[in-house]
């Protein structure tokens, strides 16, 4: 018997990147089974049938009372299961998929009320259960009210697609479990989620890329590295926006990872790492108005794996409401990390905040409007390398160090920091050192101070690019004793932009994280 149900508007907008529920109408518990009618809206959009939830464990169980309407199993001719409306009932599963290699596709279905959770070869309560099974795709889908969105589960499930679906109202908008691989996740919205993606247990050379996560009340993507690492899988191109802990979080051992032109806004922390990744890049992704950019955490007593050898390049990280990068190694090391060309703009306290940290490098970015300190090394954060930057306009001192020994600091270019101007004044002065540290490379060429270089033309007598004194920092002793008169050809200029102009650049910026449609790969 057809029943008539009526979908959502979003169901259509998912397929375009838009996304509308009426809020009053999602006024009710999560995972408590629901009625539909009093979910979506009276705009009829496809006539589904309704079925009863699927369980197929084998090859030979894609039948038509199995909810297949077409297909062989071959790739040429995948099997079609299509059309349905599915109440799991407070069930295992809506549609259950196990032990099977055959090629399918699952379009256009509704799946929702999937909560039991008392077994795991059932669908542990999953709107789509894909348990050691490969070569499936699925396709505008949307799964609502169920412990588990979509559940990937097991090291055989692999080769499949998950695209242009609606996750909605899970715990978990998708959950990976032990080791499944090769996967590809694309252009989905997942909303109203505990967790967008859950990822435990092991997960290689998958692909996440292109999906709306929004509304979680923890994370966005977490990535738990325990027991089995997870490694060499990509994620790109993500919108991730809620006032949930963290927008990615990732936890052990993780590495090989590309984490690469997402947007981040509005979590407490954009990217949070902890307790072992290495080997992960890092690049090109927009973190907006989030509380911490990215923050590098070992300062639990339980921290055991380092945190070293990743890559952070090319970020923009735009008002965060405390630091744009923070790493706190109290208990574990963070070491032999790199950060270089990331663009830092407005940082609610310092742009980098180093806590015993070592032998990591900052290089080439861009720090400007710190309400505090555009560079802070508090305690133990030894031997680093900091060069090439370009740090102005912040509140208090470009670079505060203390406790922290045996640094090296070079052809930085300090401007207007700490009140300074183009004419240099020692109530001004542009840097803080109460410490041990170098302040210029080991051949003799230091920083670009503005107001001290600027002081006057005179101030190089033998004309090798050298000011004649040196500068003197606060703090202690400290001095840069080789003060560049020029820029280092390897640190940016500050252009003398008027209001206008930077309002035009940094809506240029903006505009620039790159977006394109996901890709098709059945």
């Amino acid at each position: 018997m057809k029943l008539r149900i009526a979908l959502i508007v979003g169901i259509v907008m998912a397929m375009v990147g838009g996304f509308s529920y009426s809020v009053d109408a999602l006024q009710h518990n999560l995972n408590t089974p629901i009625q539909m009618d009093s979910i979506f809206s009276t705009v009829s959009l496809k006539a589904l049938t309704a079925h009863a939830s699927i369980r197929i464990n084998s090859d030979t169980e894609f039948t038509s009372a199995n909810g297949v309407i077409g297909g062989t199993g071959v790739k040429s001719d995948p099997y079609i299961i299509e059309g349905w409306a599915i109440d799991a009932k407070g069930g295992w599963a809506g549609i259950y998929i196990g032990n099977t290699s055959s090629y399918v596709i699952i379009r256009n279905c509704l799946i929702y009320n999937a909560t039991n959770t008392t077994s795991l070869t059932y669908g542990y309560g999953s709107g789509i259960a894909l348990y050691f099974a490969q070569n499936i795709k699925i396709e505008n889908v949307t799964s609502i009210n169920n412990v588990r969105g979509v559940y990937f589960y097991g090291s055989y499930s692999r080769y499949n697609i998950l695209a242009n679906s609606t996750l909605d109202r899970n715990s978990y908008g998708i959950y990976s479990r032990f080791r499944p691989n090769n996967n590809t996740i694309y252009n989905n919205t997942i909303s109203n989620s505990t967790y967008g993606m859950y990822i435990e247990l092991g997960a290689a050379y998958n692909t996440i890329d292109n999906n709306r996560i929004t509304s979680f009340s923890y994370y966005g993507i977490y990535m738990v590295g325990a027991s089995y690492p997870i490694y060499n899988n990509t994620i790109s191109r993500n919108t991730i926006s809620s006032s949930g802990n963290r927008g990615i979080y990732m936890f052990g051992e993780n590495y090989n990872n590309s984490v690469l032109y997402n947007y981040i806004e509005g979590t407490t922390y954009a990217v949070y790492i902890t307790n072992g990744p290495h080997d992960n890049l890092f690049e090109n992704n927009t973190l907006e108005t989030n509380g911490d950019g990215f923050y590098l955490d070992n300062s639990a007593s339980t921290s055991t794996g380092a945190i070293y050898s990743n890559v952070f390049s090319g970020n923009k990280i735009y008002n965060s409401t405390s630091e744009a990068i923070f790493t706190n190694g109290l208990y574990g090391d963070i070491h032999d990390n790199r950060f270089t060309g990331n663009t830092i703009i407005n940082p609610g306290y310092y742009g980098i905040y180093f806590y015993d940290s070592y032998s990591n490098r900052i290089d080439n970015n861009t720090i400007k409007n710190a309400s505090s300190y555009g560079i802070r090394f508090y305690y133990y954060a030894d031997r680093n390398i900091v060069d090439s930057n370009l740090i102005t306009r912040s509140g208090s001192y470009a670079i505060h160090i203390y406790g922290s020994n045996y640094n090296r600091l070079y052809y930085n270019a300090l401007y207007y920091n700490h009140g300074s101007g183009s004419v240099y004044s020692n109530l001004s002065v542009q840097a803080y050192d109460a410490a041990t540290n170098y302040w210029n490379t080991s051949s003799g060429f230091g920083n670009y101070w503005y107001d001290w270089a600027n002081n006057n033309d005179t101030n190089d007598a033998n004309g090798d690019g050298i000011v004649d004194w040196a500068y003197i920092i606060d703090g202690g002793t400290a001095k840069d004793h080789y003060p560049l008169k020029t820029p280092s050809a390897y640190a940016p200029v500050v252009p003398e932009f008027n209001g206008v102009m930077l309002i035009i650049a940094l809506l240029l910026i903006t505009a620039g994280v790159h977006r394109k449609k996901g890709t098709d790969f059945f």
